[in-house]
């Protein structure tokens, strides 16, 4: 890594700090709302707060996906020069899992969907039911799975290169690895999985906050200063 790119150190930081605000948000949305079951409680949820359908459709994940790929890209550039294989391997495997999320999120197909079923007579609802049922199956399908897996692997690649690594503390790389641990399994792999993925949030919030407070420090030194 070269001093030119504490530019990108900077938004990563200011990045990753709305990502900490977002992941709250997220959670608290499951927490004190209906998540819906099926298309009717759906299409019911985006016609009565459209927003609030966004919000339960993943909208934040997405945007939180969005700030992740500036994180892969900062963590590559501090680690590229003393784990060349590593930063590479996960930095290729972390962006095609980012990739692989984007057309997964059906959260905008989803509201118009519901808009157009609330103005369809009975006919056309059934076949927008049926187009609703394919985006759901598709919202959490072998794309997110893809993603998660993917996203895992990066994760326990990215602990292995900052154990071997004197640019990061060996806390934020057990706080990267337990995280990795827990999202092994899918987030979609019923009742386990949603737990797992719930207990993964512990671990790499705690991991975002110490890689903000690296990033914070003196990002126009040299690059062993940068993330000292």
């Amino acid at each position: 890594m070269k001093d030119g790119w504490s530019g990108i150190y900077k938004t990563t930081r200011v990045l990753t700090v709305i990502m900490l605000v977002l992941i709250p948000i997220q959670i608290l949305v499951f927490m004190l709302t209906d998540h819906p079951q099926d298309v009717n409680t759906w299409f019911s949820l985006f016609n009565r707060n459209p927003f609030l359908g966004l919000l339960h459709m993943d909208l934040l994940y997405l945007v939180n996906n969005i700030i992740l790929g500036f994180i892969y890209l900062s963590i590559f550039l501090s680690l590229y020069e003393s784990d060349r294989t590593l930063a590479t391997a996960m930095l290729l495997l972390g962006m095609i899992g980012l990739v692989s999320y984007i057309p997964s999120n059906k959260a905008v197909e989803m509201f118009f969907l519901s808009r157009e079923y609330a103005a369809a007579d009975e006919a056309m609802q059934g076949i927008l039911s049926s187009s609703a049922v394919t985006l759901l199956l598709g919202w959490k399908g072998t794309a997110y799975v893809t993603y998660y897996l993917l996203d895992a692997i990066a994760l326990f690649l990215i602990a292995a290169a900052m154990f071997r690594s004197s640019t990061y503390s060996r806390a934020i790389a057990s706080w990267a690895l337990a995280s990795a641990v827990f999202m092994t399994i899918p987030a979609n792999f019923g009742t386990v999985g949603l737990v797992f993925s719930l207990l993964s949030l512990i671990p790499w919030y705690g991991f975002c906050v110490l890689f903000v407070r690296q990033l914070s420090r003196d990002t126009s030194g040299s690059p062993s200063q940068i993330l000292e």
